[in-house]
């Protein structure tokens, strides 16, 4: 058991030394700004630029073994059609649309009472309004709150909004 973890760190050691000297290898070839690339269709034609001749490894990187100089090397410019992740934005408000409306009249609103019951005594008829569980009752010329009472007849009690002087009908059913 002891000679093959021996084995194994001589492996591991060899590897390393190895992988060293495969990394120096590789980072020989960039001389002066220009990278050396051995790609050649035979050996014959791969070839190593000498540093005096960058002009030439430029206008022509096949004649010179493949060489490509690191000052072309650029980013491309990218296309914005394919959608951006952060749209600019802008602060400002938006402009102010062209055809306004006219401004609607305003209207009173919805009633805040609900039937709770009715009372005929002596020919005059008294209705009984819930209010969020407050209970009032009321007869013609009554005013609760915003509200006066203008009319009871046998299905309806009519109310006007006074701010805007608006009537409305409360509906009471039929008498029983």
């Amino acid at each position: 058991m002891r000679n093959s973890s021996t084995k194994r760190r001589w492996l591991l050691a060899l590897a390393l030394v190895a992988t060293v000297a495969a990394a120096g290898w590789v980072g020989s070839k960039e001389q002066n700004g220009v990278v050396v690339a051995s790609i050649a269709r035979d050996a014959q034609s791969a070839q190593r630029v000498a540093p005096s001749q960058p002009q030439a490894a430029a206008a022509n990187p096949a004649a010179t073994g493949g060489a490509i100089p690191l000052e072309r090397l650029s980013q491309r410019p990218v296309a914005r059609n394919f959608g951006e992740m952060f749209h600019p934005r802008s602060w400002a408000p938006p402009p102010a649309p062209v055809a306004e409306r006219a401004p609607q009249k305003p209207s009173a609103p919805p009633l805040p009472f609900r039937f709770f019951g009715r009372l005929i005594d002596d020919g005059k008829t008294v209705v009984f309004l819930d209010q969020q569980d407050e209970i009032y009752a009321a007869k013609v010329g009554d005013t609760i709150g915003p509200y006066r009472v203008e009319e009871i007849n046998g299905t309806d009690v009519v109310l006007t909004y006074l701010p805007l002087k608006q009537r409305q009908k409360l509906p009471i059913g039929g008498i029983n």
